[in-house]
């Protein structure tokens, strides 16, 4: 019996260890400002007293300990990341940060997140606007992910992109359950498939504000949403969508995106080269009576 009796309280102990252990490596990479707002300084982290490692989780938000933005100075790794999680939280990536599983901005309730970047992202999700308001600006550099959602779970989600590169392998999904807006007016996002607004869930809005920059993608889902959601496509300057994979004429392709299966809305010219649908603005009346006078002149210097 005294045998027995010790193997549980063994047991027991063995049980609460474990759950320190965890808890350690869960909780032990909650940024908290002692030593000004450096990712890279040991002393800003509770707990593990080091910056996280790729097992650890990051927390950066204000509800506690951190005030102000929190910048990744030098190269920086973590396995999950939080920003603005139960309360607001700021991040500004200058450096490499490398996320082993996924970066979570504006997540739960109360609070709200923002992250920038005009370093480099890696992760293999990134979810903006998870539940609460969650922002992404993407100045210069490279964001590299699988998938990236903006409006997830009845959050809003914003990207705000003016450079850089985006690379996402799997989606880029603009409302999703939630709100997304992208306002890009400049750089480059290549991605295997783009959803604006489409989902199987409750109403959703997407919307995609396009002045500059390039956007390319294989498969394009516009305003397509079971429970009735809406996507708006704004095209002006020289913003321009891309269609690798079009296979349809641009009749048909005008009229699916105008919301044959949902409610879209779309102004644009079109043009398809092989397989490739290339959407840009239709020119304001400005520029086409700029456009019309320089074909005149070409015509008079020929003839």
């Amino acid at each position: 019996m005294k045998t027995k009796e010790c193997m549980k309280k063994l047991s027991v102990v063995l049980c609460v260890l474990v759950m320190v252990a965890v808890c350690s490596s869960t909780f032990g990479s909650t940024f908290q400002s002692n030593d000004g707002h450096n990712w890279s300084k040991a002393a800003n982290w509770v707990w593990g007293n080091a910056p996280p490692t790729s097992s650890d989780d990051a927390v950066v938000n204000n509800q506690y300990w951190t005030s102000g933005t929190v910048i990744v100075d030098a190269p920086a790794v973590c396995h999950d990341l939080y920003v603005g999680n139960w309360a607001s939280g700021s991040l500004d990536v200058q450096s490499s940060l490398t996320v082993s599983n996924d970066v979570h901005i504006g997540i739960f309730t109360n609070g709200s997140g923002t992250v920038s970047s005009s370093g480099s992202i890696t992760a293999s999700h990134i979810y903006v606007g998870q539940g609460d308001p969650g922002i992404l600006n993407i100045s210069a550099g490279s964001v590299g992910v699988t998938e990236l959602y903006l409006g997830v779970g009845g959050g809003s989600g914003v990207l705000n992109m003016s450079g850089g590169a985006i690379t996402a392998t799997g989606l880029v999904h603009i409302g999703n359950d939630g709100t997304g807006t992208a306002t890009v007016s400049g750089g480059t996002i290549t991605t295997a498939s783009l959803w604006l607004s489409s989902t199987s869930g409750t109403s959703t809005t997407g919307n995609l504000d396009l002045s500059g920059g390039v956007i390319t993608t294989d498969y394009f889902n516009f305003g397509q949403n079971f429970g009735g959601g809406t996507g708006t496509l704004t095209l002006s300057a020289t913003g321009k969508l891309v269609i690798t994979n079009a296979n349809m004429t641009p009749e048909a392709w005008k009229e699916y995106l105008n919301g044959q299966m949902g409610t879209g809305i779309l102004n644009a010219q079109m043009n398809v080269v092989g397989n490739t649908l290339e959407i840009t603005a239709i020119p304001e009346p400005a520029t086409m009576v700029i456009l019309g006078l320089g074909g005149l002149l070409a015509i008079r210097r020929k003839k």
